[in-house]
């Protein structure tokens, strides 16, 4: 969620664990967040995606090295 915010994302609406991110371009990324879990590979390498991120994007934000 930091990198969203980093990325220019910004949060528009809370709902209980749902959290809804807009670009300014139009964008929408929703999150489904519980503090106490751990998101698997799977998961990630599926936001990832759906966002729209590329390696580059991932190294620009620090993601990777």
């Amino acid at each position: 969620m930091s990198a969203l915010e980093k990325d220019g994302a910004v949060l528009d609406i809370t709902r209980g664990a749902v959290q809804v991110y807009r670009y300014p371009d139009g964008r929408r990324v929703t999150i489904h967040y519980h503090p106490q879990k751990t998101y698997g590979p799977n998961l990630i390498k599926a936001l990832i995606t759906d966002i729209g991120w590329t390696e580059k994007d991932l190294r620009r934000l620090k993601l990777i090295k």
